[in-house]
């Protein structure tokens, strides 16, 4: 439940009532991105943003409250458990934040939504969109905020480009090209994990990275109707922790070319062995001009009429889409950043508390069914590759 609390001050003959609202976050998972999420919540107040609500870092959930306990408390967190039973029996939980493997989000997230709990999860929304199904299945008939953290999203780059795009600056759309490459990967001694398994992860490169892109190309330009797809083991066989050499079987590379419903063609390639291209980038050519999405520069597009010629947006078009400028303003300015990735994840946090404490949702916010839709597009694209790289109509 989310506290309300008045302050009164009597300044100059001028009686002030300011509202602050208590909201008491729960975690679950302490890993890497775990870690981000924390920096981002602790970074909001310097950014001015939830500027009058108090995040109270009520309760975590740790595989290993032993080693975790000391640093977990340093961190702020009142209550440090080992189960999803008693993390729900802290009292008053507004939401719960999952930074776990992909193969325990099913369970934590029915759970969630069993004890009617507002959700975070990382990406993606579980193994297949089977599990996807009963997640939003549910979810019906609960007035419960549930978002994904496709982070791509909240990007400046991105929402200039929406705004591009609903203002009819490119004209008619005809192609999309999208990329997202790692490198890490393609060092052959790195262990197999968690991320490395099939059965734990879903999916290797398409799913850990191509779910971002295929997120972003819904947000941009809407489902898409047909996926024809290839991936590839490049490292076929690694070491274990207990130092056995196994098969991998999930993709390190992988390259999808799509049909949209509204006509437009694109390509996907998501790589995890990319040496030398580290980013995200994105193109989209229409018959006025094209323009350019890429991480280094989060804040600005690329646009370019058809005459070659580079394009000043102005902030005013933003503006034309009230939802759309609500996402902007929760993006740290360039003097505040932390990095791309912090600043990402804040806005997207950012955008979910206000959810909560606000009571409605931005219409742009990537809920559950925009995880599942992604989800569908996965499935079919390894259906695709296993035969051959046939195409695929998607049923959603």
């Amino acid at each position: 439940m989310i506290n309300r609390y008045r302050l009164q001050t009597n300044k100059l003959y001028l009686l002030m009532e300011v509202y602050y609202l208590k909201i008491n976050y729960s975690l679950i998972g302490l890993g890497g991105i775990a870690k981000i999420h924390l920096m981002a919540l602790k970074n909001m107040p310097f950014l001015d943003l939830q500027k009058n609500n108090q995040i109270n870092f009520t309760g975590l959930l740790t595989t290993n409250k032993k080693k975790n306990y000391n640093y977990a408390h340093s961190l702020g967190f009142k209550n440090i458990v080992e189960s999803l039973d008693d993390l729900f029996k802290i009292p008053k939980l507004d939401m719960v934040d999952i930074c776990t493997p992909n193969y325990l989000h099913k369970e934590q997230l029915l759970t969630s939504i069993k004890y009617n709990k507002n959700v975070y999860c990382e990406k993606p929304l579980a193994l297949s969109s089977k599990e996807g199904k009963v997640i939003l299945e549910a979810l019906n008939n609960k007035n419960l905020y549930n978002q994904m953290g496709f982070v791509l999203r909240f990007l400046p780059t991105v929402l200039y480009t929406r705004s591009i795009i609903d203002n009819n600056l490119l004209g008619k759309i005809y192609a999309i090209r999208g990329e997202i490459y790692h490198s890490s990967y393609l060092k052959s001694n790195k262990k197999i994990t968690w991320r490395l398994k099939k059965d734990k992860s879903g999916g290797g490169a398409l799913a850990d990275l191509g779910s971002h892109i295929i997120d972003l190309f819904h947000f941009l330009l809407g489902d898409i109707e047909t996926v024809q797809a290839f991936t590839e083991t490049i490292i076929k066989k690694r070491p274990t922790e207990d130092g056995d050499i196994k098969r991998v079987d999930v993709d390190d590379w992988a390259l999808l070319m799509l049909k949209f419903k509204a006509g437009i063609k694109g390509t996907l390639e998501a790589s995890r062995v990319a040496v030398g291209k580290e980013g995200t980038r994105v193109e989209i050519y229409g018959e006025k001009g094209s323009v350019i999405i890429d991480t280094k520069n989060p804040y600005y597009p690329k646009f370019i009429d058809k005459n070659s010629r580079v394009v000043y947006i102005d902030d005013m078009l933003l503006e034309k889409d009230e939802e759309i400028s609500e996402l902007f303003k929760m993006y740290p300015n360039p003097k505040l950043s932390q990095g791309f990735m912090v600043d990402a994840h804040t806005a997207s946090l950012a955008c979910f508390i206000s959810s909560i404490i606000n009571n409605r949702k931005n219409a742009y916010l990537p809920d559950f069914k925009e995880g599942y839709k992604a989800q569908k597009v996965i499935d079919y694209a390894y259906i695709s590759s296993t035969n051959g790289g046939i195409p695929i109509f998607i049923e959603y």
